[in-house]
């Protein structure tokens, strides 16, 4: 699993910028791996949040 870094939803945020800046100049593959990043980011996010939850128990 990995570790959560300090800034990631600032980092989630910036990525889907510019995923859609991307996607707007025709970017489409360039797109689609940043939305493949952000999506990955979340679910790391989310399963931090869940394990640290779990750990309180």
């Amino acid at each position: 699993m990995a570790l959560i870094r300090p800034g990631c939803t600032r980092v989630i945020i910036e990525l889907e910028a510019e995923r859609r800046e991307a996607a707007e100049r025709l970017g489409f593959k360039r797109a689609i791996q940043l939305w493949d990043t952000v999506r990955r980011l979340e679910k790391e996010m989310k399963v931090g949040r869940e394990t640290k939850q779990n750990e309180r128990i």
